[in-house]
Parts: structure tokens; C-alpha cells; sequence
């Protein structure tokens, strides 16, 4: 057995890393010694993330750091868990990436310590650190991708998440969660939702390659990996691959969507103009008057806000107040297939991917572009 001082991960957390290639080698050489799997996160931020960590004082949370690079820091995170005198550490490594605003982040605590710890941790410091989020598309574009890059290995989908309305009137619920295991390429699962209007909260899949042999067409590889529609992925082989070509393919959705979303505020504006955004969707979903209602149902669920309703029918016109940062919005459905979204005098660009977040998952995913575009 080994000791503590010999464990692996400390190979990670505790000695001096280069730059992303000597991280990478490192959980690789990790990977191959222990049975572990590995998360990733994507952070957005304008500021310094490891300046802004140091601006608040939680009453549940603290943490140490220690300087492992150039803009790399690994994190002891302490969670006093409420009610109790017990506590939980997590372990992660959090570095500047290359291309601005963008933060990594990567740990290989298990479930619960990811998402109740370690993302509650930077969710406390909203706006000034925010998120990302993928549509059903874009996770079925990076699975394209990644199978491009596969040599004779196919994708096949094991487990997944996905979401959709109840339609029938005397629901009591809105919507259903089906968490489905399976064993089907990703293509038939994909396609098969937007029939069926649903979308993807995560896709679990291994690999598998062609077997020549007459009781075998496929021998599966015991390679996982998990991409979540909140950005960050988890895998337990083959991490520079994935981190490779998945965080740059979500980087790559980020910087465009950063484009689009930011600096969208009128005070920025000669005379005060407007600059708004539009999601937009490929059928004409609001020419079903309902859907206004619908809309509206979905933008009441968004957590600490108001909503003002001006007109309802038969077109659309609300306020609509982020009371986490203090942007405004008034929204308008003047066409049958896009929901115009103008930002008032304070708009963030954290603010924006909340509310299009919202929309996406409790209204419906459609495709966010500028508004003269």
C-alpha cells in the first residue's frame, strides 16, 4: 500500500506545473497508477479569479492555496457542512487559460464534492465568476468532433439526461427528467430528441472498435467520459484527449457567445441605444399564442428576479430584473420564431447566459444571435 506521502494525486496538487502540457502529463501519469476519474470545469471572469476568491468572507467555506506555477494554484477547499461540526476538503486545480476570460479548473473529487462544494463554492461569487452552458446541439457538434478525431473507435452512448415538456393540461408537472441507460451511437440519440422535442442536460459514452471476428462485430473499451450542458466534462483514460479537443471546442462557444452577450448595456451606447439579441428557432413557435403564456411561466421559475408583464396577446412585451447583479431586460415576441431580448441600462454578460440558460431549458433551445445579424 502505498503511503501518504507517496499518493499520486499529491503529484498533481502539491508540486510545480509548468503549464497545461505538464498538468496533463501529470493526471495521465496519475490515471495509469490509480483507478481515478477526473473533472473539468470551464470559468468565465473579466477579473482576476484568484483576486476575487479573496474578496469575500464565507461562513461555510475557506480554503488555502498554494502557488504551483505561473497562474496555477492548487486549492484545499473546507466546507463546514450546516447543522453539523463536520466538515468536507476538496482538492482542485484552478489555472488561467491562454485565451482571455477563461479559467480551468480540474479536480478528481467525486460527485458530491464537485457539484455541492466546489461549484457551490464559485457560484458565491457570481457575477464577477460565472458559468457556461451548452445547447443539445452544440454537445452533439463536440461528439462529432471528437469522433473525427478517433482512429477505427466509434462513440457509443452508455448513459444520459435528457428533458422534456408534458403537454397534456391536467399535468401537475411541466416537465419530465428521463435518466436512460443505453447502449446506441449518439446520432440516433440526438436526432431522436429533437423529434421528440427534448433536450440533453449530459451524455455518458465509452469507445468501441471494430472486431473482426464471427461472434464479436465490437469489442468496447473501458474508457468513460461525461459532458455535462453546463460545461465541464469528466473522463478516466485518455485525459489529454479530451481535455484537447473538448475544451477547445468549448472555448471556441464561450469566446463566440462573449462576443455576442457582452457589453450590451445602453450606458455604453452613444445616446443611449439599445443593443439587443434575439434566440431564434427554426419553426414558428409563437404562432401558437399559448407559447407567450408558456414563455412567461418559464422567465417566473428564474431564481431571485421580477418579472413585469406589459402586454400578453397577441404580442408579447415584459420587464424582466436580475436582482443577483442588477440588469434589467424588456423582452418581445413581434415575430412567430424569435424572442427579442434588449438590455436596459445595466446588462452583464453573466446576466444574459442566466436568462438564455432559463430560456433553453424551461421555454425551449433555440440558436442566440445579435439582433442587426
Amino acid at each position: 500500500m502505498l503511503k501518504k506521502r507517496e499518493d499520486p494525486l499529491s503529484w498533481l496538487y502539491d508540486i510545480e506545473k509548468k503549464d497545461i502540457n505538464s498538468i496533463i502529463q501529470t493526471i495521465t501519469s496519475i490515471l495509469s497508477n490509480i483507478g481515478e476519474e477526473f473533472y473539468t470545469l470551464i470559468l468565465t471572469s473579466k477579473f482576476d479569479i484568484f483576486e476575487i476568491l479573496e474578496t469575500l468572507n464565507l461562513k461555510n467555506f475557506t480554503y488555502k492555496k498554494k502557488e504551483l506555477g505561473e497562474n496555477i494554484y492548487s486549492f484545499n477547499l473546507t466546507k463546514i457542512i450546516r447543522g453539523s461540526k463536520k466538515a468536507r476538503i476538496s482538492r482542485f486545480i484552478l489555472f488561467k487559460h491562454k485565451t482571455p476570460n477563461i479559467y480551468i479548473l480540474i479536480t478528481h473529487e467525486k460527485y458530491r464534492n464537485f457539484h455541492y462544494d466546489i461549484i457551490s463554492f464559485f457560484d458565491k461569487f457570481y457575477p464577477k465568476i460565472s458559468r457556461f452552458f451548452l445547447d443539445s446541439n452544440y454537445l452533439e457538434k463536440i461528439l462529432h468532433h471528437l469522433e473525427k478525431k478517433l482512429e477505427n473507435s466509434k462513440i457509443q452512448v452508455r448513459h444520459l439526461s435528457k428533458q422534456a415538456r408534458i403537454v397534456q393540461e391536467y399535468a401537475r408537472r411541466e416537465f419530465e427528467i428521463e435518466v436512460k441507460f443505453t447502449d446506441r451511437p449518439f446520432e440516433e440519440l440526438f436526432q431522436e430528441a429533437r423529434e421528440n422535442d427534448e433536450w440533453i442536460n449530459y451524455i455518458e459514452f465509452t469507445l468501441i472498435k471494430p472486431f473482426e471476428d464471427d461472434r464479436k462485430k465490437y469489442i468496447y473499451s473501458d474508457v468513460k467520459c461525461k459532458i455535462s450542458r453546463y460545461a465541464f466534462f469528466r473522463c478516466n483514460k485518455m485525459f489529454g484527449f479530451f481535455y484537447n479537443n473538448i475544451v477547445r471546442d468549448i472555448i471556441s462557444k464561450v469566446t463566440s457567445d462573449i462576443k455576442i452577450l457582452d457589453n450590451r448595456e445602453r450606458t455604453k451606447e452613444e445616446n443611449l441605444k439599445t443593443k439587443p439579441v434575439v434566440i431564434k428557432y427554426n419553426i414558428d413557435v409563437f404562432k401558437d399564442k399559448k407559447q407567450n403564456k408558456k414563455l412567461i411561466e418559464a422567465l417566473q421559475k428564474i431564481t431571485y428576479s421580477s418579472l413585469s408583464i406589459y402586454h400578453l396577446n397577441p404580442y408579447l412585451h415584459c420587464s424582466f430584473n436580475d436582482f443577483r447583479d442588477g440588469s434589467s431586460y424588456d423582452i418581445w415576441i413581434l415575430s412567430d420564431n424569435k424572442i427579442t431580448i434588449v438590455p436596459q441600462m445595466r446588462s452583464t454578460y453573466a446576466s444574459l447566459v442566466r436568462l438564455c440558460n432559463f430560456i433553453f431549458i424551461w421555454f425551449r433551445e433555440g440558436i442566440i444571435k445579435d439582433f442587426y445579424s
